[in-house]
């Protein structure tokens, strides 16, 4: 996908623009002057940089051809400006708003701890984040619960289990009875305390993205508004917050 702002579009038009003033004050059987010629060279390589920017390739081509042997009026200018008009009607335009755009292939969709304990994780939440730019509300619920799997195995595997595919209750379930075995096993003291109350946070948070969000989208039960996947979005981007002090994948 091509990502360009619409201020190159607008650039385009004004170097066209431009590069027609100068040949419209000139009649067409006058030579160019040395000055009109400077200002047309600036003008179509400006032109042809831009149609580089925004991938127009005939258009691209016609440019550098005039850059060389440039055009004696307007008439032979309009042919390769019509070139630019016909290739731009060949792209679809897709406009984010303002308020959306910011989640677009996002650096800081999760923290730096999240992306170095987390990188698959990290992945499906960039994707989410590019999901919800795109008002794909109910894929970027889903690109969350997949970045979530990869949570709930680091938690597994922190308390010695592991598993490939598998029923979220399932694991939920192993994780509590690992947990509570290790109530009995680990000696008392402050770091116990802190590892159970964190592991049986974690194992809750788990099954309530499993029973509020994850069983509906992956069994495509459910579809969710924008506010509803920015409110899972930002649920699980805390959550991952707190997982990546503790837990890596």
């Amino acid at each position: 996908m091509l990502e360009v702002f619409a201020h190159k579009y607008i650039n385009l038009g004004r170097r066209i623009q431009a590069a027609k003033i100068a040949l419209i004050i000139k009649d067409d059987d006058e030579e160019l002057t040395p000055d009109v010629k400077k200002r047309m060279r600036k003008y179509l390589k400006e032109i042809l940089e831009l149609c580089n920017d925004i991938e127009l390739p005939v258009s691209k081509e016609l440019f550098s051809g005039l850059i060389n042997d440039l055009p004696q009026s307007h008439r032979e200018l309009e042919i390769a400006v019509k070139a630019v008009t016909s290739e731009l009607q060949t792209k679809l335009f897709l406009f984010i708003p303002p308020h959306r755009a910011a989640y677009y292939e996002s650096d800081s969709i999760v923290n730096d701890d999240v992306q170095t304990e987390f990188p698959n994780a990290s992945i499906e939440m960039r994707i989410a984040g590019n999901c919800y730019a795109a008002s794909l509300s109910t894929a970027c619920v889903f690109h969350c619960m997949r970045a979530l799997e990869h949570g709930l195995k680091a938690l597994a595997a922190d308390v010695g289990l592991s598993f490939d595919i598998q029923n979220w209750q399932n694991i939920i379930d192993q994780i509590e009875a690992e947990i509570a075995k290790l109530r009995g096993s680990l000696p008392r003291g402050t770091a116990k305390n802190e590892r159970l109350q964190f592991l049986s946070e974690a194992a809750a948070e788990f099954a309530h993205f499993k029973d509020g969000w994850r069983n509906y989208v992956s069994h495509n039960r459910a579809t969710y508004e924008e506010a509803q996947a920015l409110n899972v979005m930002s649920h699980v981007q805390t959550f991952f917050a707190t997982l990546a002090t503790r837990l890596k994948e």
